[in-house]
């Protein structure tokens, strides 16, 4: 792990931590509820943030030009400015829903059309894995779900949703991406990053939330490397 990807990882999890407390001042709790969608990544994107109009494939050919910007990590690119991956098929989406017996959100099966994972664009995002690599996390990762599931020794919350959550990123990884299926017809899919040095989860409204919010932080990034060699 390179020295940048360190300090990057120290900042985020101050920032983090940060919030985390000044969260704990106004409402007594450790944990947020179940109705707070928001973080201090997602809260970058509104109305007028410039990628409120992007595409996905949009947000992601920008993801692609910044990672490459940021230059201190290397991909294999397909074509110029381009470091996702060929797109999924329909066949292969429709066969890893038939193994996990569960229709994916549509904008996950949309971003796979596009592309077929993509990796990690700044040293701390988790990257997205193949659809036909995509597992339970109880199958892929059980160590988290002994300890951040239902049945953990520890006192821990929405144990259920680490239960049934899908891994589709950071197989392998330090932080991972998941998707929680609803409990009920009535419920929505859920978008967890998540990472025990964050800590825990960190819960985005859609996939296009969290794209955005790794793209904010990628001007951040390239913002304060110009500032340093100015």
């Amino acid at each position: 792990m390179s020295n940048k990807t360190i300090n990057r990882i120290g900042f985020y999890l101050i920032f983090a931590v940060l919030f985390v407390h000044s969260c704990n001042d106004i409402n007594g709790k450790h944990h947020f509820s179940e109705h707070q969608k928001n973080t201090p990544i997602d809260l970058f994107e509104s109305d007028s943030s410039k990628y409120s109009n992007y595409s996905l494939e949009e947000l992601l050919i920008n993801l692609s030009n910044k990672a490459l910007q940021i230059g201190d990590l290397e991909f294999d690119t397909l074509r110029a400015n381009w470091i996702g991956h060929s797109p999924a098929t329909d066949q292969e989406i429709l066969l890893a829903e038939k193994r996990l017996n569960v229709e994916l959100p549509e904008d996950y099966k949309e971003f796979l059309k596009i592309s077929n994972g993509f990796p990690d664009v700044n040293g701390i995002e988790p990257s997205f894995i193949p659809i036909n690599e995509i597992d339970y996390l109880y199958n892929s990762i059980p160590l988290l779900v002994e300890i951040w599931g239902s049945k953990s020794p520890y006192e821990t919350q929405n144990g259920d949703k680490y239960d049934r959550a899908i891994l589709v990123g950071g197989l392998h990884e330090e932080q991972q991406f998941l998707l929680i299926p609803p409990a009920h017809e009535y419920a929505e899919w859920e978008y967890w990053k998540f990472a025990s040095w964050i800590p825990g989860e960190e819960v985005y409204g859609s996939l296009r939330s969290y794209l955005v919010s790794s793209l904010d932080f990628c001007d951040y990034l390239i913002k304060e490397e110009k500032v340093l060699t100015e």
